[in-house]
């Protein structure tokens, strides 16, 4: 079977999902115009994930947040053996439609820089992994969400932004236009 279309008109959990219920062997690549994906199933499951610089979860969640990109499927001898995913494919599904919820909320936040760090926090009272201050310097490097998910992952990034700000160690501020506008509306 071959199958060819754009995430536009066939959007990446629909097409997983079929593929699953079809119970097919053969391999996703998936194209945009950074990097170029491959998702491999083996009778409807998916087992291993590819890009040009990630493997496994990190290269299969990045799929989930790709605007506009071509597919390609084909039936092909896939072998099991060469697994680098453990989550079950209907996991993975929801896992990545959430991903991709988080991704597009924080992406506003962080590529506008509608953030501040938290100068009154008092640090003995969090706990931060290796992860939370990767992500914490490359924000204050002026990097972008997709900059910072090329370097530590889609879910250490989305998780550890998520954390930094329920811990109050970021702070969302508001632009300066959408202040004007809450105060017109309040007048």
């Amino acid at each position: 079977m071959l199958l060819k279309g754009t995430f536009d008109v066939f959007d990446l959990p629909e097409l997983i999902l079929a593929l699953n219920r079809q119970k097919r062997t053969g391999m996703l690549t998936i194209e945009n115009d950074d990097e170029t994906y491959t998702i491999s199933f083996f009778n409807g499951t998916i087992v291993s994930a590819r890009s040009q610089y990630k493997s496994g979860e990190d290269a299969l969640y990045e799929c989930f947040l790709l605007p506009y990109a071509k597919f390609e499927y084909n039936d092909v001898e896939v072998s099991s053996n060469d697994r680098n995913i453990k989550e079950s494919t209907l996991v993975i599904i929801v896992q990545g439609v959430d991903l991709k919820e988080e991704y597009e909320k924080l992406e506003t936040i962080i590529d506008s820089k509608l953030w501040k760090l938290n100068d009154e926090v008092q640090s003995e009272s969090i706990s931060l992994n290796r992860n939370d201050f990767k992500v914490l310097l490359l924000l204050q490097d002026g990097k972008k969400l997709k900059e910072i998910i090329k370097d530590v992952g889609v879910k250490n990034a989305i998780g550890s932004l998520k954390k930094l700000i329920q811990i109050r160690v970021l702070t969302t501020t508001k632009s300066d236009e959408v202040q004007d506008r809450q105060n017109i509306q309040t007048i």
